[in-house]
């Protein structure tokens, strides 16, 4: 029987580096990749040996009831390579799923990053899905849904009025988990996943204005804390 890992009230998750092709640590070291096409550019970054930004930013246990919870699970990767720059050039996938009660197990994290496609979330604090985050070179915020990831990286509130309506929500969107793998993780942690995630959506700032992202393909490993 696998032992519930206990959620508390903020639950963070790291980027595991050192993954072998046998689902074991060892000297060869993991890193994240990310590839963003735009109509007239294209991004591309890469998590380096020792940066700060190989850790998630955030994500968290949103509790409503004492049986009922949102888990929110948050992956990022860009041109900031510290946790003291502005965000500029990165861009962030959160991942938002609803739980019974204050435990859950290996295989409901398995079961959240299976391979297959999934829908967006047109409000991150009412619904469940994926919600995108991107801040461009001028350091200015767009995202695929409201209340997507947590306050700390939203700059400013972007208002419902500026999504359509739910009938016509990221009509031409689609986010797909291409693969999705089990591995060993660091000491300490009690769950990791190496995940290889591709998408297309339409982005809104606080303006109104739109920005496509034509492919995106981000791959990375979530590994969980020891609750």
């Amino acid at each position: 029987m696998k032992r519930p890992l206990t959620l508390m009230l903020s639950l963070s998750i790291l980027v595991l580096a050192g993954c072998s092709k046998n689902d074991k640590l060892d000297d060869t070291t993991f890193k994240s990749q990310l590839v963003v096409e735009f109509a007239d550019q294209s991004l591309s970054f890469e998590e380096e040996d020792n940066s700060q930004f190989a850790i998630t930013l955030g994500s968290k246990l949103r509790l409503y009831e004492l049986d009922s919870a949102i888990i929110v699970m948050v992956k990022g990767l860009g041109e900031n390579q510290s946790l003291s720059d502005p965000l500029i050039n990165t861009l962030y996938v959160s991942f938002t799923e609803r739980h019974t009660g204050f435990h859950i197990v290996q295989t409901d994290l398995e079961s959240w990053l299976t391979n297959g496609e999934r829908n967006f979330v047109r409000d991150g604090a009412e619904g469940e899905g994926i919600g995108i985050l991107w801040f461009d070179e001028q350091g200015e915020m767009w995202a695929s849904g409201k209340n997507i990831g947590e306050v700390r990286y939203q700059r400013e509130i972007i208002p419902d009025s500026v999504f359509p309506a739910a009938t016509d929500f990221q009509q031409d969107s689609k986010f797909s988990i291409l693969s999705s793998k089990t591995v060993l993780p660091p000491p300490g942690l009690d769950f990791a996943e190496q995940v290889k995630m591709g998408f297309n959506t339409t982005l809104y700032n606080a303006s109104g204005d739109s920005l496509v992202i034509k492919k995106a393909v981000f791959e990375t490993v979530f590994s969980v804390f020891r609750g």
